[in-house]
């Protein structure tokens, strides 16, 4: 199914059962009298659920690391798609992931019936889900029969699925993501200076063996070879996050005249798509290279961590190299900066505010229609200054400052929502 389709379906009958059961589950509560009360001595297993974005995946991993550190001896369970599954093996704190298979009808029918058997066999206590718009993450968490159910309230038209909580934390877009995931986490207790740094991904050592070997056969000599990652791809949520292939061509020349070699990823399916950004380069062909597709996710992930320095548009591969400690320059449109942006010595966020931007998350259709005047207005001269800093190891002076996380004066994290 395709994502718009998928959007659609959790829009129309999400919201009719969001309503529909409302009624019965307040009733269900009142006669059950359930526990909703959050201590160290009652919380043995947690569920946190993150369906869409394998970057958000990577972002939510402070929040992971807080509740292990609060529940040391809870049973701390991940529930994904199935499509994230390769990514799992390189995230720390997690016991066990339970995934949904959507690739077709019958598959997500029977792959939830198994979910939620899993999820009432489990018992679970807390239930996080991180999904800001889905009606569908709001369901699983109720047929869970989680003790307490977790979720965000945004003000935007999605919040129908907030009647499905017990307990309600402000998603604010004004935040970085991870600040939001773990404020959520703080309604359950965690500590008020709990770190925001990214947990780092683990690199396996038979994966680095085969990257080294496939970059090898790409680079003879690559040991004494500068070699740059470009990452000009984006999702189905935002085609507009693309920049331009002439942009890239003026970026690219520049370092290849400077003797780095250019290596442009994405996957498989992105393949085609790079190809004709390369075509552009086809005189200097023995410096430009297209490897979408050719490392399987944990021989990328060893080969983004050799790289002298990422150049990417705002997808999972920036946050990756934010994970890994990666020189990292991205580039912003359709979105800002402020939430998936991690600022810290050997980065830099490019990004012209445009009016309609940002767009992304607020309209299913953007403005422009597909006219991104928003990373049009990223110049490359720009980018090349930020790149060469970078490679020059000119890092800035001052690291990330967040806003500190203040609490109110029943000690409860700013934003808990009384339902």
């Amino acid at each position: 199914m395709r994502l718009r389709t998928k959007v659609f379906i959790d829009h129309t009958l999400g919201k009719l059962l969001c309503y529909s059961l409302f009624p019965l589950v307040r009733i269900v509560g009142i006669l059950l009298r359930r526990d909703h009360s959050i201590r160290h001595d009652n919380v043995n297993s947690i569920a946190v659920a993150k369906y869409y974005g394998m970057g958000s995946i990577v972002h939510s991993t402070p929040m992971l690391r807080a509740l292990r550190e609060k529940y040391p001896y809870a049973k701390l369970i991940f529930i994904t798609r199935k499509n994230n599954k390769s990514l799992f093996s390189h995230l720390e704190h997690i016991d066990e992931v339970f995934f949904v298979d959507d690739s077709s009808l019958l598959s997500l029918i029977s792959s939830n019936i198994k979910l939620v058997t899993q999820l009432i066999n489990n018992r679970i206590d807390l239930f996080f889900d991180l999904e800001l718009f889905s009606a569908y993450g709001a369901l699983i968490s109720l047929l869970s029969f989680s003790r307490n159910r977790i979720g965000f309230a945004s003000g935007l038209r999605t919040d129908f699925k907030t009647l499905l909580y017990t307990h309600l934390m402000y998603f604010n877009f004004q935040m970085p993501v991870r600040m939001c995931y773990l404020q959520m986490a703080r309604i359950a207790n965690v500590s008020a200076d709990a770190s925001l740094t990214l947990v780092k991904l683990k690199i396996q050592q038979a994966a680095k063996k085969k990257a080294q070997i496939k970059l090898a056969e790409i680079l003879p000599n690559n040991e004494s070879v500068n070699f740059l990652a470009f990452n000009i791809n984006a999702t189905e949520v935002s085609l507009e996050r693309r920049w331009s292939f002439e942009n890239l061509e003026i970026v690219a020349r520049y370092f290849a005249e400077k003797g780095y070699h250019i290596l442009f990823v994405g996957s498989a399916d992105e393949r085609s798509y790079v190809q004709r950004a390369v075509d552009k380069l086809d005189d200097i062909s023995e410096l430009v290279h297209n490897v979408a597709g050719l490392f399987s996710l944990a021989e990328f992930l060893a080969f983004l961590k050799e790289c002298s320095a990422l150049l990417t548009t705002d997808s999972g591969i920036m946050n990756f190299a934010y994970a890994l400690d990666v020189p990292t320059v991205s580039l912003w449109g359709p979105d800002t900066p402020v939430q998936y942006h991690v600022n810290k010595k050997n980065t830099c966020a490019i990004w012209q505010p445009a009016y309609c931007s940002p767009c992304i998350y607020r309209f299913s259709v953007p403005p422009c229609k597909g006219n991104n005047v928003c990373m049009d207005l990223v110049n490359p001269d720009n980018v090349i200054v930020a790149l060469n800093r970078l490679l020059e190891n000119k890092t800035k002076e001052q690291v990330e400052n967040i806003t500190p996380v203040h609490l109110d004066s029943q000690l409860k994290p700013l934003g808990f929502l009384i339902k």
